[in-house]
């Protein structure tokens, strides 16, 4: 698998959060999945449960800061509703996309995308700054 283009520590949060989620929303006996694939220039990491799943009209919402799934899926205490806000601004500032695809009962599924690291290739700056390489030059 080549190297992601991202900032480790925030990739790692990312796909952290995302298993604490499916944790959270999983049964006893239920089964979360991670799985990273190739496909182009891009990497996919999905995290898939079979926990209690989000209602369709509470989708589009989950990536706002502050929303949180309504309902008794959730164990334990929940956040104040930010990680899924935070992931999604991590996965975009890096050039990358996340998505949800879930079904009540049957479970969500949790995918977002980064870059493949491409030696050499220039980062574009805010206008008015210097272009460099990844490299640092």
């Amino acid at each position: 698998m080549p190297p992601v283009a991202a900032d480790f520590n925030k990739a790692v949060w990312v796909l952290t959060n995302l298993v604490g989620n499916a944790m959270r929303y999983t049964d006893p006996g239920g089964t979360i999945t991670v799985r990273i694939r190739q496909h182009g220039k891009r990497l996919f990491f999905s995290v898939q449960d079979t926990g209690t799943g989000i209602p369709k009209e509470q989708q589009e919402k989950i990536f706002r800061k502050y929303v949180q799934v309504s309902g008794d899926g959730r164990k334990g205490g929940g956040g104040v509703g930010l990680g899924l806000a935070i992931a999604k601004d991590i996965v975009m500032a890096h050039g990358g996309e996340i998505w949800v695809n879930s079904e009540i009962g049957k479970g969500t599924t949790f995918t977002f995308t980064f870059p493949v690291y491409q030696e050499n290739k220039s980062v574009a700056l805010p206008e008015g700054e210097q272009e460099v390489d990844q490299e640092g030059g």
